[in-house]
This record gives C-alpha cells, structure tokens and sequence, in this order.
C-alpha cells in the first residue's frame, strides 16, 4: 500500500511539473535549440531541436576535432618538425621549430548559439559554419558528431531522424511557440568544497531539464524522479540524498546521477561561462526557478569576431594586432580552459579582458566583468600552450613562445 501510493504522488508530481512547463513555455522557448532539419531526401522539419538525449540550450556545448587550423591561410606545411608559415604569394615569412605538443590534436568547442549551419559530411564529419560564416571543418571527438537528433516539428509533433539522415541543421530563433516542448531549464546553486556557483545547471553531463530522469535505487525498488520534482540533492555516503519540493526525502544509489560515478555537475554562469565540479568536490545542488543564466535566446549570441589586443613580452617587446591563440584559438566564440583545484572553468574568450603566466603551471585570467580567476593544470594556461600568433596584416606574422609571454590584453 505504501509503495502505490509513493507512485500516485510520483504521478501528481509529474503532472504538476508538465503543467507548469506548459504554462511557462511561451516565455521558455527562446531557450530551446530551434531550426530547420533537412533530410538526405530533402525533406524539411522545423521546430525546437534536442541533440540526442542531451544537448538542448543555446547555451550548451557542441563538441568536436578541428582537422586542421583552416582559418589561417599563412600555415602551408609542416615538414621535418619545421612549421612553414608563407603569405598569399607563397613568399616565406618564418619558419618555426615545433615539438610534439604542437603536432597535437585540437579539440573545437563552441556554444550551440554561436553556430549558424552544420553540414552532415559523413557519420564522422561535419562542417560547423559560424554567425559569421567562418566554417570549421570537423571530424569526431565526442558524440555530438554521428548522435540522433529529436525534433518537435511544427506540424507533425516529435520527429527522430538519424544521423545518416540528415544533411543540413540550420539554427534560428524560434518565431512562434510550439505546442509540444521538452521542459524547463534546471537552475540553482551548487555548492562545494571550494564555494558555490550559481546559474543553468547540467547534472552528471547529460540531464539539464525539468522533465529529464534522476535514476537511483533505495533499499526496496529502482526509481526514477523527474527532475522538476526535486528540490535539492546532497552527496551522501555511497549515494545521494533527494529531497523532494513536496518534502519527502529518498536516499539513493546504485547509479551515476547519484554516486561517485556520476560524470560532474555543469554550472553556466552569466559573464563568466561554464564550470565543471567533479563528484569529489560536489557538496549539495539546491535547485531554484529564480537563477538566470547566460544567453537566454539565439539572438543574444553575436557573431564571432577574430581575437585581437596586446601582447606584452618578458624582453620588453610590445605587439597588437589579431590573436591566434596557443597556435589554435583565432575568435571570441572559442575557449579558455584551466583548472582551480579539481573544478574546472571553461570560459569564452569574449569574457576575457587579460591573461598573465604566473609560473609554469598557471595563468592569472581577468574577465571583462573585472573578476580575477587562478587557473592552471591544462594546454590553455599553462606551459604546454603552443604559443601565440600575433598579425598585422596580411603580410606580417609572429610568433610568441609561451614563455616569453608577460601579459596578454584583450580589446
């Protein structure tokens, strides 16, 4: 008896939450992915997009490999360890010495509302056209490349297409409200052993709705809670505690939303980008409507434009000019990555005004909020940076080790 009438207010509950998701849902859709899905049979589906089982936010990521460094037309060669950089009438410019960090594979990331296009290549390539109609040649490098997308279609409903399928994606704001929606945002403060952060959350690197699934097990029987159901979770021995809006309180194990398996807690922040707590550092996440996140709808992305300040060496020399940072990174749109501690910052480098090398291991970043961050332990901030490329115009290029680098001052 106990156990059905746990089911009937589970029932309530989801109920409750899709109620509110429906009522709440013509101020929520500018959230949502929206475009226009075309098919290798050039058929067309058109409504809000969910990536998978996951991605859903303008403010998620799109993951993938760069295949080569394709925006810049002054890398011709590499050959013998010996980066060959030319100008347009294939005049040598410089040649530039390269060790195996530089040879290594980039990876590409950027948020779902910087892209304007995607082109289905192959079940493992993709060309991401930009805002700005740059276009990234990609190959692989997580499941967003080769995964099924879901598409709520204006006038036949929920529409699953595979990738082999699908030829072209083309993003847009969302021009009216859809009848059918895949939930609300899950927002709150997560907080850990080294502070709190706020804003949209992403729980175990896949649930970022109301209607998605936490799964865990009590001592009697499997569950399964909507998330728009809970109002907080606490780390708890082997498991979790979940406590209800309703009040109630299980204790869960036995799966990765809810152990030491669970692959972290995502927290995007307005003004300064995403943040990656692992298990280890997770405390408690205590989810609240109220918390805004960055970049509401598709319009609040602007297009990217390429890196440009100054850059400040430890010889005395100063140089402006268009950025190409750790021989990769050439637009706003793209990232800064380092670690503090175990928690892990993922920052557009739009929001970033300075960066200064403290040691070999660690960079000082300023954002252009004026917060101040430490972060080290990965490519971007530490010694295996690849270095950074400053021109001036078409016929002018020089590159700057990363250890002759003082300061960086973004404009």
């Amino acid at each position: 008896m106990k156990k059905n009438a746990y089911f009937f207010r589970s029932f309530i509950l989801v109920i409750f939450s899709a109620f509110f998701a429906n009522e709440a849902f013509s101020q929520s859709s500018i959230h949502f992915l929206y475009g226009c899905v075309t098919t290798t049979g050039n058929q067309t589906y058109t409504g809000p997009i969910r990536w998978g089982d996951e991605e859903v936010l303008w403010t998620d990521i799109f993951n993938s490999t760069k295949t080569a460094n394709d925006y810049l037309q002054y890398l011709k060669k590499i050959s013998n360890k010996v980066l060959v950089i030319e100008s347009e009438n294939q005049r040598e410019l410089l040649s530039i010495e390269v060790d195996d960090a530089f040879s290594q594979i980039h990876t590409f990331e950027c948020r779902f509302g910087d892209i304007r296009s995607l082109q289905v290549i192959s079940s493992m390539r993709v060309d991401l056209r930009l805002k700005n109609d740059f276009v990234y040649h990609l190959r692989n490098g997580s499941n967003d490349v080769g995964t099924e997308l879901q598409v709520l279609d204006e006038n036949l409903g929920r529409v699953k297409l595979p990738w082999d399928k699908i030829r072209k994606v083309e993003f847009m704001e969302a021009k009216t409200a859809s009848t059918e929606w895949f939930g609300e945002p899950l927002t709150g403060t997560v907080h850990t052993i080294r502070g709190t952060f706020s804003g949209q959350i992403e729980w175990d690197q896949d649930e970022r709705l109301t209607t998605d699934i936490l799964n865990g097990e009590t001592e009697n029987e499997k569950m399964g809670i909507p998330f728009g159901t809970i109002r907080s979770i606490i780390k708890h021995e082997d498991g979790s505690q979940v406590v209800m809006v309703t009040g109630d309180e299980h204790v869960l194990r036995g799966s990765n939303d809810v152990n030491s398996t669970n692959r972290g807690i995502i927290v995007t922040i307005k003004g300064l980008g995403r943040v990656e707590v692992p298990w280890e550092a997770f405390v408690k996440v205590i989810f609240n409507d109220d918390i805004s996140f960055e970049g509401l709808g598709y319009t609040d992305f602007s297009a990217a434009e390429p890196l440009k300040g100054t850059v400040y060496t430890r010889q005395g020399t100063v140089l402006s000019g268009g950025i190409v940072f750790d021989m990769d990174e050439a637009f706003d749109t793209e990232f800064l990555q380092g670690k503090s501690n175990e928690i892990e910052y993922q920052i557009p480098f739009r929001n970033v005004a300075t960066i200064v090398p403290v040691d070999e291991r660690s960079s000082e970043i300023t954002l252009q909020n004026g917060e101040k961050l430490t972060l080290g332990n990965m490519q971007d901030v530490s010694r295996a940076n690849d270095g950074v490329l400053i021109y001036q115009d078409t016929s002018s290029l020089i590159k700057i080790n990363w250890f002759d680098v003082m300061e960086i001052r973004f404009r």
